[in-house]
């Protein structure tokens, strides 16, 4: 059986190497002074569908509530404030893409959207920090085995439903060839 935990730390290697994408595409619109407007679209495209729908879907609808029966105070408040979280991302994020049109054409949205992609990054980093530190410390200690099993073929289902058959791959391959564009260099 596959761990909760493990299955949200593998999507977490994926949204890191998407905020590295990301920040790198603040540098570019700064440096260049010019949108990447396919590239940045593909990057909101799996931020919506992959990480949210999808990552946060799991937390959200399969997770959370377990979590939060099992561990009524800790890890109750815990998926609390990471639901608060997921909201403020989805905010921010329809924020950003409603500066992408006004960005193509003024240098001062430019600077605006860069700003906004590096406080989605930031934020999202810390976020994916405390689900590994505690949320995923707290799954194991106070959800039994076999809950924990049942918990990842929710997962399962979930991903199937939210994103279709195959599509899981597919966003990693966008992932993977944003971040070769963009991403940090090792």
């Amino acid at each position: 059986m596959q761990e909760p935990g493990d299955i949200l730390k593998a999507d977490h290697r994926e949204i890191k190497k998407l905020l590295s994408a990301f920040d790198g595409m603040a540098a570019f619109i700064l440096q260049k002074d010019s949108l990447p407007d396919e590239d940045l679209e593909k990057a909101f495209a799996v931020a919506v569908e992959f990480a949210d729908k999808c990552h946060h879907g799991k937390e959200e609808k399969a997770l959370f509530p377990h979590i939060s029966k099992a561990s009524p105070d800790v890890g109750a408040e815990m998926a609390r404030r990471l639901t608060s979280d997921h909201a403020a991302f989805r905010k921010l994020v329809g924020t950003i893409l409603e500066l992408v049109p006004n960005a193509t054409v003024k240098k001062e949205s430019r600077a605006v959207l860069a700003k906004q992609l590096g406080t989605y990054t930031r934020l999202l980093t810390e976020h994916m920090k405390v689900e590994e530190k505690k949320l995923i410390p707290e799954v194991k200690r106070c959800i039994k085995p076999e809950q924990r099993g049942e918990i990842s073929e929710l997962f399962r289902v979930i991903e199937e439903e939210t994103m279709g058959h195959g599509a899981h791959e597919r966003y990693v391959t966008i992932i993977d060839q944003l971040a070769a564009l963009y991403g940090k260099k090792a």
